[in-house]
């Protein structure tokens, strides 16, 4: 498992080198500095939106499904996106 820190959170990135688009042989750890690294030009256009995430658990040629829930541990995040942290975790999860 590998640690990334992102401000002041420390994130855990499991399964690094699992492949997510096998035409293109981008893995997850690929996708992760691709994200760090377009962060700071990406962030001021999200703040404060509703966060919804496509997800492909069992890879990209699978069937997938739409996120828009918090996820687990989110709570500790702002699931609100007013300022607070706490929340339900059904609430929609924004960016701050």
């Amino acid at each position: 498992m590998t640690v990334v820190r992102a401000g002041t959170r420390r994130i855990e990135i499991s399964k690094e080198g699992k492949v997510l688009f096998p035409q293109d042989g981008i893995s997850k750890g690929d996708l992760v500095a691709y994200y760090r690294e377009i962060a700071a030009t990406m962030l001021p256009y999200v703040k404060g939106r509703p966060v919804m995430m496509q997800r492909f658990p069992d890879g990209i040629g699978r069937p997938g499904f739409y996120q828009k829930d918090a996820w687990q541990g989110a709570a500790q995040m702002d699931p609100s996106g007013d300022g607070e942290k706490g929340g339900r975790p059904t609430d929609p999860c924004r960016l701050r």
